[in-house]
Order: structure tokens, then sequence, then C-alpha cells
């Protein structure tokens, strides 16, 4: 019975890991076409770029706002205190784009258009390596770096101030560095109609910085709120994405031991209780005040079941 249960669970593991699609093209910009540029910097990234695309036509400008195309040549040259690396995070290619203090106003941006639109009110995340340049010409404001869904093509004159774009979510200013690739990545609830994956700069009319991008990764996370394992045990979580009350709502077979943690994405501990799990179903409340907003992992575990699942804290 126990090899039952430890291949059924292996099996579902197995299940989620395959799951684990990214739903982004070419996210670490390798696949460019034609010749790689090698001035510097590498030239208007002005064509469709392996799925890439830079930012519309701009009427007011008469241009479309380039988005710069790197491939192992030097990078935008008055960079401080840089330069920075001269190759990406994965492999030798990577994009740049520039915040501008303009009139009119506009920020360089790259988007996407997915195979697939985005599930509305399903849990997607986000992960890219991002690096920063705060140009030696300019000593303007900072500007966070922020992360767009849209129905259309973006129209990036300001993407905030477009009506038709979603923020997903945004990188702190401070958060990023300007010396070495760093990884960030959140997670977000899909808003209706997102076909489109864009990012910008957030600020507009404020700054002067060159950011880089590279390594993007859209993941689709599981949605099934119910897991059911060999012995008819089952778990389940409401709602997704809590506000300050977490339900656990589980029915067992049999009367057990049963230990409850919550961690951070850290791993660090935030929560534990145990309880004893009767024949039936019974539901268990988790008060969440005082938890910071984020991503977080709840485990159940007993001698026979230890399951790990993921929900949100808003």
């Amino acid at each position: 019975m126990k090899s039952k249960i430890t291949i059924a669970i292996i099996i579902l593991f197995t299940l989620k890991i395959n799951a684990q699609v990214n739903l982004i093209t070419n996210g670490s910009f390798e696949n460019f076409t034609g010749t790689c540029p090698t001035s510097s910097p590498n030239g208007a990234f002005i064509q469709e770029q392996g799925g890439w695309h830079p930012g519309n036509f701009i009427s007011a400008l008469g241009f479309i706002p380039s988005v710069d195309l790197y491939c192992g040549e030097s990078n935008y040259g008055n960079c401080m205190p840089g330069p920075v690396p001269n190759v990406g995070s994965n492999g030798i290619s990577y994009v740049g784009m520039h915040t501008r203090i303009y009139n009119p106003t506009y920020n360089e941006s790259i988007y996407q258009i997915l195979s697939t639109p985005l599930i509305a009110g399903d849990v997607y995340t986000i992960s890219f390596d991002l690096m920063n340049c705060q140009s030696g010409l300019f000593t303007a404001g900072h500007s966070d770096y922020a992360v767009y869904t849209n129905s259309d093509t973006l129209i990036p004159a300001c993407p905030k101030d477009n009506p038709a774009v979603n923020l997903v979510g945004f990188v702190p200013y401070d958060s990023i560095s300007n010396i070495s690739w760093k990884r960030h990545s959140f997670s977000f609830l899909a808003p209706p109609n997102s076909n489109i994956i864009a990012f910008s700069g957030d600020s507009c009319n404020v700054s002067e910085i060159y950011f880089y991008l590279d390594s993007v990764v859209l993941i689709h996370e599981t949605t099934e709120s119910i897991i059911e394992f060999a012995n008819g045990f089952t778990f389940t979580v409401q709602p997704n994405p809590a506000n300050d009350l977490l339900n656990i709502e589980y029915q067992a077979t049999e009367n057990k031991n049963t230990v409850i943690e919550i961690r951070n994405v850290l791993g660090q501990l935030i929560y534990s209780d145990k309880i004893m799990t009767s024949i039936g179903k019974q539901t268990q409340s988790i008060n969440l005040t005082g938890i910071a907003e984020g991503v977080y992992f709840i485990n159940v575990k007993n001698d026979k079941q230890n399951i790990t699942k993921k929900f949100m804290k808003k």
C-alpha cells in the first residue's frame, strides 16, 4: 500500500513539473533574424526578433522608439558606474530599452503576442534577468521596471497611462543591480483579455535610464484547488488569492495526526499547527492578518501524505 501511495505522489509531482512550460518564445533573445548587429549600441530593434516586437510607430515622434539588440559587443557607453557586462545572462544576446525625458513623453518598450491568451483569474509567474544603467549624460530621477498585459498591440508612449494596459507587477528601482544580472520574479492573477506581455520603464518623463532584459520566463501555475491522494484524502485551499483568512478544507478516510505549515518563498516558516484529521469533511481557518502580500507555500503532512500547495496573500 505504501509503495502505491509513493508512486501516486511521484506521478502527481512529475505531472506538475511537466506542466511548467515557458509561454514566452525566445525568452533568451538568442533567435534573432539576419546577422547579429555589432555596432554600439547594436542598432534599433525595429523588426520582429524571434517573437519580440518594439513599440509602435508614434506619429508625434515620426518614428518607432528603438529597442536595442546586444550580441556581445559593448552596450551604451555612458553607463555609470559601467560598463555593464556585454553578454546576456543566458547566451550572448539580450535587449536594452530606455526611459526618456522627451516631448512628447514616451518610453521605449518591448512586447510579445502570446500564442494562447492568458486565462483570466488564473495564477501566472513571470521571471526575468535584469540590469539597469543610470546614464552618465543625465542625472534625472529614478524609474521602476514594469510588466504589463494587454489585449491589443501596446502603444508605448507611456504604458501606464494607456487605459487598455494592465500593470501586473513591477521591480523597484532600488532592487535592480547596475553591476550584474539579477533574477526577478513575481506572481499575478491574469486580468481579462490578455494576450500580450510587455516590458517598459514605469516612470515617464522623469528619468533617463537604460534597462537590460534577458531570460524571460512566463509560467502558468496550476489552478487546481483539490488534490486527491491514493488513500482518499482530499485537500482544498480557498480562497486563492486570500486576504486575511485562508480556509483549509480536507476530507479523510481515517483519523490522522497532521501538521500544517506555511513558508514564504525563502523557505522561512511563518505558521505551524498540529491538528487531528477525523473521518469526514472538516475545515481549518488560518488568520493571515499581519502577513505581507506575496506568494506562500502551505504544506499538509502526516505519516501517509505530504503535499505542498502554492497560494497568494493579497
